[in-house]
């Protein structure tokens, strides 16, 4: 089953998202200035066990921009200005706890 949700938390501020199954796609579009995120919106949640990876941003160097500022984990996004991300979950990877002894 798939479905589509959509939001705009600012009046700058667009969210797009695509689910299916366990896959999602995210879409994020900040027509305004630079700004934070809190990830706290249900939209910009990607899973139990998932994460977000980065598929396009408008703002890499390989489009003519300044780079990308990528933060997008927990807690906070920081969202550079006139800018479109485009992600999809994936599995989280998990991490091995390394022992001083």
């Amino acid at each position: 089953d798939a479905s589509t949700d959509s939001g705009a938390p600012t009046p700058e501020l667009i969210q797009i998202r695509y689910s299916a199954g366990d896959e999602a796609r995210l879409l994020v579009i900040n027509l305004g200035a630079l700004t934070t995120s809190p990830m706290n919106d249900p939209l910009l949640a990607p899973g139990a066990g998932r994460r977000w990876e980065l598929l396009f941003c408008s703002e890499q160097s390989a489009y003519g921009g300044n780079g990308v500022d990528e933060t997008f984990d927990e807690g906070c996004w920081r969202l550079q200005s006139h800018c479109a991300w485009f992600f999809r979950s994936a599995a989280r990877v998990a991490t091995k706890e390394v022992s001083n002894g």
